[in-house]
């Protein structure tokens, strides 16, 4: 099995004063479904976000954007 440090990046739409809360990096196993949570207490329903990930020695790599929801995206 190999295992792949990812680190994953959360980009803001819009300009803001609040904290962000998540994992600033994660280690998952392949062939698992990792979970990415995020807490940002003044996200507004409008504003997006955009998920990324950078593998060791590679450039950041777009995976998924949202909007404000508390469902599961995949």
């Amino acid at each position: 099995m190999y295992r792949f440090r990812t680190v994953i990046i959360l980009l803001l739409c819009s300009l803001c004063s609040s904290d962000i809360i998540q994992q600033s990096t994660m280690d998952a196993m392949e062939g698992t479904d990792p979970v990415l949570t995020c807490d940002h207490s003044s996200l507004t329903n409008t504003e997006m976000i955009h998920w990324y990930r950078q593998m060791p020695d590679r450039g950041p790599q777009f995976l998924i954007n949202s909007y404000k929801t508390t469902e599961k995206i995949k």
